[in-house]
């Protein structure tokens, strides 16, 4: 994984558990929430797939 790679997986990972971390969410972050699910969803079997 290059630096750049690491630094962004960071970013979303700090800000993926941000939003796993609580339900007191607005109405648009509960969507971005589901939003990043669904991603992390697809990648991952995207991922399997490619095996």
């Amino acid at each position: 994984m290059q630096k750049q790679d690491e630094e962004k997986f960071d970013e979303f990972r700090e800000m993926f558990c941000r939003y796993m971390e609580t339900d007191d969410l607005s109405e648009q972050e509960f969507e971005l929430r589901c939003h990043m699910i669904n991603f992390v969803k697809t990648a991952c079997i995207q991922t399997l797939v490619s095996y």
